[in-house]
């Protein structure tokens, strides 16, 4: 995953996150109740894909960026 997927996968954790707050101070019934559940569990599948992306970053720590945009091995 590049940077670029990730700043998407940030916007719509923000959003979704937005969105919750907004159910949270807002009179909800039922219906509200739900969407905050499905809100949830969304927020929760985007922060384990980005904390998958983390986590495979620092397990590779030689890996840098060359002036082409490929990836190589310091070294």
């Amino acid at each position: 995953m590049n940077r670029s997927e990730i700043a998407v996968l940030r916007t719509k954790l923000r959003e979704l996150n937005i969105e919750y707050s907004a159910l949270v101070r807002g009179k909800t019934g039922e219906g509200g109740l739900l969407r905050m559940g499905e809100l949830r569990g969304g927020r929760q599948r985007l922060m384990r894909l980005i904390a998958a992306e983390r986590v495979q970053d620092l397990e590779c720590p030689f890996a840098v960026s060359s002036s082409a945009g490929a990836l190589s091995v310091a070294g």
